[in-house]
């Protein structure tokens, strides 16, 4: 806590913006000493002491939300009032959202005429004024977290490639968390043709198709089919709106693989998509196969090498999780803090 308040005092912005941000880490809190910067000339400084004391469910006089909502509205910080939309409860404060209605970042305008349909639920009595649209984000997001925190808590066991591909050669769906991963992927992609190319489909993500190119383009060599797991992609991707890019793509694979028996899918998606127990997997008919290649490893299953590039690990006991490293190296520091402890 001593450190955080001396990050407060500090005379450099940006230090006292991370000691903001890093606030409710800190025991005990006395969040009077945010407070203060709502009153700050530094818009930074004020917008990020909104934004922690919302986020804490810290109360906000109504003024000084009024005040951040007509003060920056017409401004370049305007889009960082995303996360303060969420939170504006009050009814007499609906004027002050037009502004946003006409933004150029769809995100910020979508929270916008979500907090007007909150409001007007507000003001008609609604006992659940919060929009669907909102409910489906938080749905998302308290999957997502207890999903990472679960696989957080399992074992990790390092494997080889083979069993890997063992394990995809004989599944019928396999999620694969899209990553710079694509000769990993076209690995997966030549295990489970297995000589059927006509019983495999490609899902692919029509947002980052370019990226996935290779793994496309080596699906079509092979004779297998590809289909894009989003219609809606353009409109729901630019404001964020994951849980109903998620519904979109978790029926296009159950409408998939139910079209033809034996119909088996490699899908490439990203990896807050495709944890297990996450948003999307919950959606899906038949279990899948996940690997995982984004997330890292806990530090005491690398044993003496700290790079992950290629390796591949079991996680949990039933065959149904693997991680598959990026080419990615930890920070420095973190490499001698680990030595340190050796």
């Amino acid at each position: 806590m001593p450190q955080l308040q001396r990050g407060l005092c500090d005379p450099s912005p940006l230090c006292v913006a991370e000691a903001i941000g890093a606030f409710s880490s800190a025991e005990p809190h006395d969040w009077r000493d945010i407070d203060g910067f709502l009153a700050s000339n530094a818009w930074e400084l004020r917008l990020r002491a909104l934004t922690m004391l919302l986020l804490h469910d810290r109360p906000v006089h109504r003024n000084d939300l009024a005040a951040a909502l007509r003060d920056f509205a017409d401004t370049n910080a305007a889009r960082q009032l995303t996360p303060v939309l969420e939170h504006v409860d009050d009814p007499a404060l609906r004027p002050l959202l037009a502004p946003f209605l006409d933004h150029r970042e769809p995100r910020l305008r979508h929270r916008a005429q979500e907090a007007i349909l909150r409001l007007d639920a507000i003001a008609a009595g609604a006992p659940d004024p919060r929009p669907p649209s909102q409910l489906a984000r938080e749905r998302f997001a308290a999957a997502k977290g207890t999903a990472e925190m679960r696989i957080g808590q399992l074992a990790w066991r390092e494997t080889s490639t083979a069993a890997v591909l063992d394990a995809v050669r004989g599944a019928r769906l396999v999620l694969f968390a899209d990553g710079p991963l694509r000769e990993a992927q076209q690995q997966v992609l030549r295990a489970m043709t297995a000589g059927r190319p006509d019983l495999l489909v490609l899902g692919y993500e029509p947002s980052v198709e370019s990226a996935q190119r290779a793994v496309i383009d080596l699906a079509a060599e092979l004779g297998v089919q590809t289909r894009s797991l989003e219609t809606d992609w353009q409109t729901l991707d630019p404001a964020s709106r994951y849980a109903e890019r998620d519904d979109e793509a978790a029926g296009a694979i159950n409408t998939c693989l139910a079209e033809a028996p034996g119909r088996r899918m490699l899908v490439l998606r990203g990896e807050a998509h495709c944890l297990p127990g996450g948003y999307l997997v919950r959606q899906l008919a038949v279990p899948p196969v996940v690997v995982l290649s984004s997330c890292f490893p806990p530090v005491m299953a690398l044993g003496d090498h700290t790079e992950v590039a290629g390796r591949t690990f079991r996680i949990g006991y039933d065959g149904q999780l693997f991680y598959w490293g990026v080419a990615e190296v930890m920070q420095p520091e973190l490499l001698h803090w680990i030595a340190a402890q050796r």
